[in-house]
């Protein structure tokens, strides 16, 4: 399970682990959301949350994979890969999950590190 940590300042946000797996592979990833002090859960019922994975060099263009989700319980989410979603993918990549509340707001809830090695040939 990951733990994000909803906060807006820019040194705050890259606070998931580093990941890697590879190319073609079935993945889930679970998260749970805290508050900006960190000291308890937030309710994110009524959100709806983004996952996306930029390459590295080109974290201001598209993003490679997006995903909606919607959360599980009252502060976790879940997000989970086919293996078709990484096929051909690999190298170093960001992770970033946007918040947008009930009334439409954006946050940055989370970003961090992916490396996705190529399959054998």
């Amino acid at each position: 399970m990951t733990n994000l940590y909803y906060t807006v300042p820019y040194t705050t946000i890259h606070n998931l682990a580093e990941i890697g797996f590879i190319e073609g592979s079935y993945k889930e990833f679970d998260f749970n959301i805290y508050n900006s002090t960190s000291t308890s859960l937030l309710t994110i019922w009524g959100c709806t949350l983004t996952w996306s994975l930029y390459h590295l060099e080109d974290i201001l263009d598209y993003p490679e994979i997006e995903k909606t989700v919607y959360p599980y319980s009252s502060t976790s989410f879940q997000v989970v890969l086919s293996s078709s979603d990484t096929e051909g993918l690999y190298g170093k990549f960001i992770q970033e999950v946007t918040i947008t509340d009930y009334v439409g707001k954006n946050f940055t809830g989370g970003r961090g590190l992916v490396t996705i090695l190529p399959s054998a040939l």
